[in-house]
């Protein structure tokens, strides 16, 4: 099943999971044209100009699609081992990894050879709920995870620092712990002062962040 899709620059990029990614020119909506499909492991996506980011099992990698009937890896980069990237952001040249132990800022200015530049420790692996989800606005990263958003400060990359965090009540936890549940989405208004949280079930929750 696809696990995401991303619209770029009239290009859909559906994310796959082990069956990869598929990428569509989308310039006719009513005549879209699909591209070979890229057989990766694709958990995440974010794009960044020409490149495509992707995250999957222990990995990061930065695709060249500026012909996308022939794709190929610019850099790539293994992090730590286990664990998948759940969720990518992009904001300038830096990425945002986000994983079940953390998150790692990423310079890609350099996209054949991205770099670490900071990290921060966090626990957000949680068995059977779904994986972490990211938005950033400005220097603010939030991290939807289990039933509870974390706020991260991102103004010095190197050293990244959590804020705080608030819980997203729930009428039933203990099924969501069996059943995948959890915040499976989030995304920031165009104010930049919102969150929207969307919950097992499809429930959509605003959250005022200031």
């Amino acid at each position: 099943p696809t696990r995401g899709l991303v619209p770029a620059g009239g290009r859909l990029y559906a994310v796959l999971g082990p069956s990869g990614l598929a990428v569509f020119d989308v310039s006719d909506p009513t005549h879209p044209v699909p591209f070979p499909a890229i057989h990766s492991n694709v958990v995440s996506i974010a794009v960044s100009g020409g490149h495509v980011l992707v995250g999957g099992s222990n990995y990061f990698g930065v695709l060249d699609l500026a012909d996308p009937a022939h794709p190929r890896t610019a850099g790539s980069l293994r992090l730590w081992p286990g664990g998948n990237i759940g969720a990518l952001a992009v904001a300038g040249s830096l990425a945002l990894l986000c994983h079940e132990t953390g998150l790692d800022l990423v310079d890609v200015s350099q996209p054949h050879c991205p770099k670490r530049v900071g990290s921060l420790a966090m626990d957000w692996g949680s068995p059977g709920l779904a994986p972490p989800r990211l938005a950033l606005v400005g220097n603010t990263a939030v991290v939807g995870a289990a039933h509870h958003l974390d706020f991260i400060d991102l103004a010095s990359p190197a050293n990244p620092r959590w804020l705080g965090r608030f819980d997203v009540p729930v009428a039933n936890a203990g099924h969501d712990q069996t059943s995948g549940g959890g915040i499976r989405a989030i995304q920031a208004a165009p104010s930049a002062r919102r969150r929207y949280v969307s919950e097992d079930g499809g429930l959509i929750r605003q959250r005022q962040i200031d």
